[in-house]
């Protein structure tokens, strides 16, 4: 049995930095006004196309690293992409598959979450001695192409994290030890594949702790179906469609790979809206933004 949850969401300001190309004004004034830390700046050069693999040099704590990477797909079949103007929506073709799983050489068990979008390669790499840092292209900049690009590099400050089924999903057994190793072994990325999202049916074991007995929680992946409408605010951020649907398929590439790790859900994208023209009247800042989202979806 297959557990699919239907959700329908809206994207938030993002608080990522991007500018293009980045001076060393610009670098400066990133840390002087916003106080970010952690963060360098360099050229990557990106692989024509979306290729169904390719490695990429990136300088990170004074090292090279080698990301390689290949396609993942998180689209349902039916993925579409609707495009508010003109007072109504119209359905534009989707881009080529963007989104990418894979690691960095020499070090099996790190996973990255990369998209390579229209103004470059944005990227989420996780290492469990090395902590968790990104990668970023500009919002508004080049295509992805043969020709290197601006990007930075930043550290985020948050635990790495290993351990699967750490939010009390699985409690032991025979399946928690067998995703516990796919994780390990860097296999952890085909959690989200369909047909093994199917197949994580398991009884329940018990676990005995000293006296007491507990009905462990069977270890099965669930597949979440998720939309997400990006409003006028958010396109305005990355100004073409192209960009706006690839931050949204990394944000959703980021999620899926820490959910399906720690919560056992992997998700499905239907579609996404973006609005091209202003549909919600209300800013952000009002705090009615919300409300405004609900009475449209649910009316």
């Amino acid at each position: 049995m297959k557990v699919i949850i239907r959700i329908l969401t809206i994207t938030a300001i993002l608080s990522f930095l991007a500018f293009s190309p980045w001076s060393s004004e610009a670098t400066e004034g990133v840390h002087n006004q916003l106080q970010v830390e952690g963060f360098s700046e360099m050229m990557l050069a990106l692989p024509a196309g979306r290729p169904e693999h390719f490695e990429i040099e990136v300088e990170h704590k004074g090292a090279s690293k080698h990301l390689r990477l290949w396609r993942h797909s998180l689209r349902a079949p039916t993925f579409r992409v609707l495009v508010y103007r003109d007072g109504k929506l119209e359905e534009a073709p989707p881009p080529d598959v963007e989104t990418y799983r894979g690691h960095v050489a020499g070090d099996p068990s790190s996973k990255v979450a990369a998209t390579l979008g229209p103004n470059g390669l944005q990227a989420r790499i996780v290492q469990k001695y090395e902590g968790v840092w990104r990668i970023e292209p500009p919002r508004k900049g080049k295509s992805a192409g043969t020709e290197e690009a601006a990007h930075l590099v930043k550290e985020q400050d948050e635990p790495s994290l290993d351990e699967i089924g750490m939010c009390g999903t699985c409690l032991g057994g025979p399946l928690f030890d067998g995703l516990q190793s796919k994780w390990e072994s860097g296999a952890g990325d085909t959690l989200n594949n369909e047909q093994q999202a199917g197949e994580m049916q398991s009884p329940s074991e018990q676990a005995t702790s000293g006296e007491a007995s507990i009905e462990a929680v069977p270890c099965q992946l669930h597949k979440a179906e998720i939309s997400f409408d990006c409003d006028y605010f958010f396109f305005q951020d990355y100004g073409t469609v192209a960009a706006t649907v690839a931050r949204v398929q990394q944000m959703l590439n980021e999620v899926d790979l820490y959910y399906a790790r720690d919560v056992l859900i992997t998700y499905e994208l239907l579609e996404v809206i973006v609005r091209e023209t202003q549909f919600y009247p209300s800013p952000y800042a009002d705090g009615t933004l919300l409300g405004q989202f609900r009475t449209e979806w649910v009316n």
